[in-house]
């Protein structure tokens, strides 16, 4: 387990943000990707319920929020968006 993670179960405050990058690689500038290509969580390469799994296993008790940016979502009706991410970060702590 990573320091950065042992070290989560002991503090009070942890702002934890997980995305998902579209594609294995940066298509453009690092910004521009960051800001206009994020997935939701599970779809892309990155472990999203293990690295879970690795913050509960500290014994984290704190809250868990999503942040995505993409034009994509952005384009979506407010309601249509959130519903997607709620759905797709919420399943990634039920896998």
């Amino acid at each position: 387990m990573p320091r950065e993670v042992e070290v989560a179960g002991g503090v009070e405050t942890l702002f934890l943000g997980f995305g998902q990058q579209g594609v294995e690689e940066v298509v453009g500038l690092l910004w521009q990707d960051t800001i206009y290509r994020r997935k939701l969580p599970g779809e892309g390469a990155f472990d999203v319920p293990g690295f879970i799994e690795a913050i509960d296993s500290t014994g984290f008790k704190g809250s868990w929020g999503v942040e995505i940016l993409s034009d994509t979502l952005r384009k979506l009706p407010v309601r249509e968006m959130a519903k997607r991410a709620f759905d797709a970060t919420a399943a990634q702590f039920k896998a």
